[in-house]
């Protein structure tokens, strides 16, 4: 991470980067993995849906 520009003086971005590194590693990325763990429906729309598009059965 590099810093471009900064209105409010020079700071360190190191520090900056091991917080997001942090944040992603520790908060982000285990609470997305947890809703994508529970799954989701698959979308519908109207009387078509895609389980019904794509399984027939026998």
């Amino acid at each position: 991470m590099d810093l471009k520009h900064s209105d409010v003086g020079p700071f360190s971005v190191a520090i900056l980067n091991v917080a997001v590194n942090y944040y992603i590693s520790h908060i982000l990325l285990p609470q997305v993995n947890g809703i994508l763990q529970k799954g989701y429906p698959p979308a519908t729309t109207g009387p078509y849906s895609a389980h019904k598009c794509c399984h027939r059965s026998t």
